[in-house]
């Protein structure tokens, strides 16, 4: 059974970024103490949505995640960003509509040089205010290790009761994500089973007129008859695709649904390759560097060493069983957000490859690329659909 997921919204203007990346790092080593309750601090930020097409503003994304969250938590220190403000109140809104988000907001309490002080101060005086009329009450922190402390303190407080809140809820949606592929499942063996028969009863035909050409002493109707089994032996030969594919497509929602009861992903490799090193960088949250590591064991996968590139052959031929466990790798610890079968998603929502070639940004999710050719996109695209997962970007392989 996999874990319950918390989720934490992070909000705060763009001259915090240093506190956000300590507190992302917090939360990540906070998890480990909490895995081993059956908890997963999952935190929203809003550089999770840079790459993700919106048909309204981004912001509406953003927003719209506040509202999936169980924690928001905004930070303050020299000004207060439109934006920034809007989440606060969209995370006000859901908690007068449901009581169920926890606010809490953190004014950073450090020295502000003379050259910080503009027009701007006085969106943080006026949200101050607000704050005040509200009856909210803010927290001020020192710096980041301060900043820690003290949401370490609040999470002590709520976590047991957040948990029970939540439970019946997790187990309600466990039970509908593994009610899917296993619909699925059943649906796909029903067919095969069928696409089975009638690959039975084509070969029973193709027996029978075998026979009949034996025993044919007839020019013409020996022509006629060869003529009716190489049509047969055609539809065989796509029956037999159809079966193969099928059972393929059958093996990957069964390791699908293995990852959603157990919470755990079998590292499986045709070549024999260790993805233990990646999935530890993602479960760590260390995205850059579970990229380069993505990089390198498709270069070991590849057969490719690590200061050559992936070609149209090694594509082509590049296994799908590893293609799979990066691939879930990348899903497991993303909550969904980054992978192979979501750049499939996201670039057929655009026109598949020939779409690709009239945008200017290529990837739209993790694992980024780090070189690319459109040529190589499409054999890639091509070798993904193959392997029934979705679609994959180009890397440059590297020490």
């Amino acid at each position: 059974m996999g874990n319950e997921i918390i989720k934490i919204f992070l909000a705060s203007s763009s001259e915090l970024k240093d506190d956000r990346e300590q507190f992302e790092i917090f939360i990540n080593r906070k998890n480990k103490k909490y895995i081993e309750q059956g908890i997963f601090l999952e935190l929203v930020v809003w550089e999770d949505f840079i790459d993700a097409m919106s048909k309204t503003r981004l912001q509406d994304e953003y927003n719209k995640a506040i509202t999936q969250c169980h924690i928001f938590v905004s930070l303050f220190h020299t000004k207060v960003g439109k934006y920034t403000e809007e989440e606060f109140l969209k995370a006000l809104e859901t908690f007068k509509a449901n009581g169920n988000l926890r606010i809490y907001t953190y004014f950073k309490n450090a020295p502000i040089n003379a050259s910080q002080i503009g027009p701007e101060i006085m969106t943080l005086l006026n949200f101050k205010e607000r704050l005040h009329n509200l009856g909210h009450f803010h927290t001020s922190y020192a710096d980041i290790n301060d900043l820690k402390h003290k949401f370490s303190e609040q999470l002590n407080k709520i976590m047991p009761k957040l948990a029970r809140e939540i439970e019946p809820a997790f187990h309600q949606e466990q039970q509908e994500i593994e009610q899917a592929p296993k619909s699925q499942i059943q649906q796909l063996e029903q067919q095969l089973e069928q696409e089975r028969l009638k690959n039975a009863q084509l070969l029973e035909r193709i027996s029978r007129l075998t026979e009949q050409l034996i025993n044919c002493s007839s020019v013409t109707e020996k022509d006629r008859i060869q003529s009716r089994i190489k049509i047969r032996q055609k539809k065989l030969t796509e029956k037999e695709a159809i079966i193969s594919q099928m059972q393929e497509q059958i093996k990957q929602l069964q390791f699908s649904l293995k990852i959603v009861i157990t919470g755990e992903i079998e590292l499986e490799s045709e070549k024999g390759i260790d993805y233990t090193k990646l999935r530890d960088l993602l479960a760590a949250g260390k995205w850059e560097e579970a990229d380069q590591e993505t990089v390198k064991v498709m270069c070991q996968a590849a057969g490719i060493d690590n200061k050559g590139r992936l070609d149209s052959v090694s594509i082509g031929n590049f296994p799908c069983i590893d293609l799979r466990t990066i691939n879930q790798l990348w899903l497991h610890y993303s909550s969904g957000k980054d992978g192979f079968s979501v750049q499939c998603q996201n670039i057929e929502a655009i026109g598949g490859v020939e779409g690709l070639r009239k945008r200017e940004t290529l990837c739209l999710c993790r694992p980024y690329l780090l070189g690319t050719s459109l040529d190589l996109l499409e054999a890639l695209f091509s070798r993904v659909k193959t392997c029934n997962l979705g679609h994959i970007t180009i890397w440059r392989c590297y020490n």
